[in-house]
C-alpha cells in the first residue's frame, strides 16, 4: 500500500494544484520517512515522488522551506505539510547498503533537482553530498 500511495502522490503533483495540496497535506514528510523504509519497493516509490516534486521549480522550493522550517528558519510555517529535510535523507539513503539502484538513481536525480538554486546547492553542500556522491562513483 505504501508503494501505490507514493505512486499516486507522485502522480498528482505533476500539476501546481497537485503539488500544493499533498505538501500542505503533509506528505513531503510522510514520504521521505520512507526513504530508509526495508521495503525496497517502498523505497522506490517514494524516492520516485520526491524526483517528481523536485522536477518542478515551486516543487523545488517546497523541499527548501520545510528544510528551513525543520532547521528553525521559517519559511514552512504552518501550511508547510511537516518539517523535514529531504536532502540529508536523500543522502543517508545513498548511504545505506540496502538501498536498490532505482532508489539511488531517483535519489541522485532528487539532488540534481535540488541543486538548481543557491539553496539548494547550500543545502546539498551541508548536508554532505559532495561526498555521497563520489562514494557512488566508485560503484559504477
Amino acid at each position: 500500500m505504501r508503494k501505490l500511495s507514493c505512486q499516486t502522490l507522485a502522480a498528482l503533483v505533476l500539476l501546481a494544484a497537485g503539488r500544493a495540496s499533498v505538501v500542505a497535506a503533509g506528505a513531503v514528510a510522510a514520504v521521505t520517512a520512507l526513504l530508509g523504509d526495508v521495503d525496497g519497493s517502498a523505497r522506490d516509490a517514494a524516492a520516485g515522488f520526491l524526483v517528481a516534486l523536485s522536477t518542478a521549480t515551486d516543487g523545488a522550493a517546497s523541499i527548501h522551506a520545510l528544510a528551513l522550517a525543520a532547521a528553525g528558519g521559517g519559511g514552512g510555517g504552518d501550511r508547510g505539510g511537516g518539517e523535514c529535510e529531504v536532502i540529508p535523507s536523500v543522502v543517508k539513503m545513498l548511504g545505506d547498503a540496502a538501498t536498490g539502484a532505482l532508489a539511488l538513481q531517483r535519489g541522485v536525480d532528487t539532488l540534481c533537482n535540488c541543486t538548481l538554486t543557491d539553496g539548494g546547492i547550500f543545502a546539498a553542500l551541508n548536508a554532505g553530498v559532495p561526498g555521497a556522491l563520489l562514494l557512488l562513483l566508485g560503484e559504477e
